[in-house]
C-alpha cells in the first residue's frame, strides 16, 4: 500500500514538473517570435512603424488633461502583421490638480487604413473620454 502511494506522489511531481517546462517552452516561443519579426523588417516597414508610433502618441497627447505638457518616457512598439502595430508605453504630464504624473496607454494602429484599432489609456493625466 505503501509504495502505491509514492509511486502516485512520484507521478504527480513528474506531471507538475512536466507542465512548467511546456509552460515555459510556450512563453520562450512567444517572446522569440516577437524578436525575429521585428528584427527582419525592411527600412521601409520600420518607417511605417516610426510612422504608427507618432500617430498613436498624437492620439495619446490629444486625451491628455493638459496636452502641452506630456512627456513620452518609454515607448514599445511590435508588428503585429497584416499593417497592424501594437504601440504601448508610459507618458509623464500634468494632472488635473497640475501635479506631474504618470500614465500609461496601450495602441493598435492599422497603417493600412490609417486608423486606431484600439487605444487604452490608464492614469489620472488622460482625460474622461466619451463614446460616441
Amino acid at each position: 500500500m505503501e509504495k502505491k502511494k509514492t509511486n502516485r506522489v512520484g507521478i504527480i511531481i513528474i506531471s507538475i514538473g512536466i507542465l512548467i517546462c511546456v509552460i515555459l517552452a510556450v512563453v520562450a516561443i512567444s517572446l522569440f517570435q516577437d524578436y525575429v519579426v521585428n528584427s527582419r523588417l525592411t527600412d521601409a516597414e520600420r518607417k511605417v512603424g516610426a510612422d504608427s508610433i507618432r500617430r498613436c502618441q498624437e492620439v495619446v497627447r490629444a486625451s491628455l488633461i493638459n496636452q502641452g505638457s506630456g512627456v513620452f518616457t518609454s515607448t514599445n512598439e511590435t508588428f503585429l502583421g497584416a499593417s497592424r502595430w501594437h504601440v504601448s508605453g508610459t507618458i509623464s504630464a500634468l494632472d488635473s490638480a497640475q501635479t506631474n504624473k504618470k500614465g500609461d496607454y496601450d495602441c493598435i494602429f492599422n497603417s493600412g487604413n490609417k486608423s486606431v484599432e484600439k487605444l487604452s489609456l490608464n492614469g489620472a493625466v488622460f482625460r474622461t473620454l466619451k463614446k460616441p
